[in-house]
């Protein structure tokens, strides 16, 4: 199974990279959207950093997570394949 790179996502290289050119005390925070009336953007700090399996999700257009910890993938026709990734929460 080949490795999903979109201009979404990006390998721990790339990031390394990137947040080598930051002060080593500049606050991480990950963006989610408040779904309120006004389409409120949040800044949520991060909780956690953990590997995880993804699915590639046809429905949403990107990738979501399995909804329990089987093998196999979720039995729906939109899940497509699985791939072991470095998520932020």
């Amino acid at each position: 199974m080949s490795e999903p790179h979109t201009p979404k996502t990006m390998t721990v290289r790339e990031l390394r990279d990137l947040l080598s050119s930051f002060p080593d005390d500049l606050l991480v925070m990950r963006t989610a959207p408040s779904h309120d009336y006004w389409g409120t953007e949040l800044a949520l700090g991060l909780s956690d950093v953990a590997t995880r399996t993804v699915q590639q999700d046809s429905y949403h257009g990107g990738f979501s997570l399995p909804r329990t910890d089987r093998d196999e993938p979720d039995d729906d026709a939109f899940a497509l394949e699985r791939y072991d990734v470095l998520l932020l929460g």
